[in-house]
């Protein structure tokens, strides 16, 4: 995560503390937020993306990225 690089989303990422978000869940989500579900699914989804939905589910995936992308670099 070097510099500005940016961070997607995998579907494991999207997830409170360790429960994986249910499927519908997600969905609602996305329709709410306008996020593309099979974009997001296929790891074509920034975590900033997620951040500027100003949704707690967008903000929490978002640091779960982030946190695995800097275990990956280390």
């Amino acid at each position: 995560m070097s510099g500005s690089a940016s961070v997607f989303v995998l579907p494991e990422d999207i997830r409170h503390g360790d429960h994986l978000h249910c499927a519908e869940g997600i969905r609602r989500f996305c329709q709410r937020t306008g996020i593309d579900l099979s974009a997001l699914m296929a790891g074509r989804v920034t975590a900033d993306e997620l951040v500027a939905t100003g949704q707690h589910m967008g903000i929490e995936t978002a640091k779960n990225a982030r946190e695995r992308a800097r275990r990956e670099e280390a």
